[in-house]
């Protein structure tokens, strides 16, 4: 046993000793030498030194270094530390040659949701599968003076000719100042469509002195397809603006002309049913275009429930029309409340209306205790009624029949 013993702490010690040596190898035989930084301009860049930067822009990074040994797989990554979400950038790999000095160059994008009041790590590593050296630098990452950032553009999925659209454009203020009296534009420029609305004023998020305000807004503005249009792809372009601030971003929308449009009504539209419950309900599908359509009829699934249709391929003449049954089963898995059961409807694979559907799914009714008690003492009480009805109803025994004959 003693023996054992002194064998397992001989391996060990040689382990740590390996061990050592690695580390000690690794540190006295770095990848590079004489490491030089470029960060947004700034050349020579030291540890000590803090660099700004603006939210949302681009910054170039470019690294300069005398390799201190042959390796291969070498990469140089660059990154910001303790923000919440990955932000890095990287390098292919490369093989580096002892004395040779070599340059790259990186760009990172700075985050938009920042507090300009923190200071933020940026570390370099330049590594392969076995060794690496890091390097950190402090950033400055500051808002612009005035800034407006468009953060969506919501409209309806099938837009068709003759048709008014609501646009939804949600805009955020990005800047360090508040942003007075802001408009919103929405065009289609190929349509020569054209319509702006009044927004208000947007304070930046962190200097909310006036909670009234906020810092984020959104506006829905209603533009009017002519009648005329025919189909295709078109732009539509949002611009948020303000005397200090202006910001456009572009969607693409499809317009289907009145030729050729598909009229799609289910009825009923809704309906209440329970677990275990189904229903029949009627897809009418009205040809409204010049040319013969073939269109295909395709659930989406929806947990919870079985969806199926009786004809998944329907051919509609010009002017025509056809029903296609929708069988709706709930599970026991659906979710109690409203449930909205969509069917596509496409040519060509192209979607060219949906048909919705509201179930809304009651909940199982639940036996509870007090109602189990109900029910046993209503049994119990029906048992004792029947006993003392039988018992009323016996005919009575007369006294004669009581004597016995024994003749």
């Amino acid at each position: 046993m003693e023996r054992a013993k002194i064998l397992v702490s001989l391996l060990a010690f040689f382990l740590t000793a390996v061990i050592l040596q690695v580390v000690a190898v690794a540190a006295s035989n770095p990848l590079v030498e004489d490491f030089g930084v470029t960060i947004n301009g700034v050349e020579n860049v030291s540890e000590g030194q803090v660099i700004a930067g603006f939210a949302g822009e681009t910054i170039p990074i470019r690294v300069q270094f005398r390799a201190a040994t042959d390796a291969s797989d070498v990469r140089i990554k660059a990154w910001i530390a303790g923000y919440r979400s990955e932000i890095e950038t990287e390098t292919e790999r490369f093989v580096i040659i002892e004395d040779s000095i070599y340059t790259k160059l990186l760009s990172l994008k700075l985050p938009y949701d920042i507090d300009p009041s923190e200071d933020y790590a940026l570390v370099i590593r330049v590594e392969n599968k076995t060794a690496g050296e890091e390097f950190t630098y402090t950033l400055k990452i500051q808002r612009g003076s005035y800034e407006l950032e468009i953060l969506d553009i919501e409209t309806e999925s099938e837009i068709f000719a003759g048709s008014v659209v609501p646009v939804e454009v949600v805009v955020k203020n990005r800047g360090m100042h508040e942003l007075e009296d802001v408009f919103v534009k929405v065009s289609v420029e190929e349509l020569g469509i054209e319509k702006k609305a009044y927004l208000g004023d947007l304070v930046p998020e962190d200097n909310c002195n006036d909670c009234d305000k906020e810092d984020t807004g959104h506006k829905t503005v209603y533009i009017k397809i002519p009648e005329d249009v025919e189909s295709g792809i078109y732009t539509l372009k949002a611009k948020a603006y303000n005397e200090d601030a202006s910001v456009e971003i572009t969607e693409r929308i499809v317009i289907t002309s009145q030729k050729e449009r598909v009229e799609i009504r289910v009825l009923p539209s809704a309906k209440t049913l329970g677990a275990g419950e189904e229903a029949t309900f009627d897809l009418v599908l009205v040809n409204r275009g010049e040319s013969v359509k073939v269109l295909s009829v395709m659930p989406e699934q929806t947990e919870g429930f079985i969806v199926t249709v009786d004809r998944p391929v329907v051919t509609l003449a010009p002017g025509s029309s056809e029903i296609v049954k929708v069988r709706i089963k709930v599970t026991e898995f659906a979710v109690v409340g409203v449930n909205m059961i969509s069917i596509d409807v496409t040519e060509d694979s192209q979607i060219v209306g949906k048909g919705e559907i509201s179930i809304n799914v009651e909940e199982a009714a639940r036996v509870t205790a007090p109602v189990v008690a109900t029910i046993v003492l209503a049994v119990v009480f029906v048992v004792l009624l029947v006993i003392l009805i039988v018992l009323l109803t016996r005919k009575p025994t007369k006294p004669e029949e009581l004597e016995t004959s024994y003749y």
